[in-house]
């Protein structure tokens, strides 16, 4: 199976691929609207093949937003949408990115892909120990 990962925001989204066992931050994609971001959703499933979206919810309104947001993905690209909590995420990804050596201006143009790989994969590790 492969799994694409998403840490949904209000203007990007951090996305992490999953081939096996093992998250990988892809990329993160700005946007304008959420129209091309479905549209360009669709081309990475498309493109990688995957098998089932995973959105992350985090807390407060950010997390209806998510919701609503997997729903979209859900109607636009057809394939089947987990939800995954994703609370802390985006510290933890600062955390290892300062612990790797990581530079500045890296870590902040990668952490909501390494926030999504994070996420990922703690869905992946609960598959597989259920």
């Amino acid at each position: 199976m492969r799994y694409l990962g998403i840490d949904y925001g209000e203007r990007k989204v951090g996305i992490a691929i999953a081939y096996g066992p093992l998250a990988d931050p892809y990329k993160v994609l700005q946007f304008r609207s959420e129209d091309d971001l479905l549209k360009t959703l669709k081309t990475i499933v498309e493109n990688e093949r995957i098998d089932v979206i995973v959105v992350g919810i985090s807390e407060r309104e950010i997390a209806q937003a998510s919701s609503e947001f997997a729903e979209k993905i859900r109607k636009h690209i057809g394939k089947p949408v987990e939800l995954a909590d994703e609370t802390l995420t985006t510290h933890d990804a600062h955390e290892k990115a300062i612990e790797s050596g990581m530079r500045r201006s890296k870590r902040r143009a990668m952490e909501d892909a390494l926030s999504a790989a994070i996420m990922l994969q703690s869905y992946l590790d609960i598959l597989e120990f259920s």
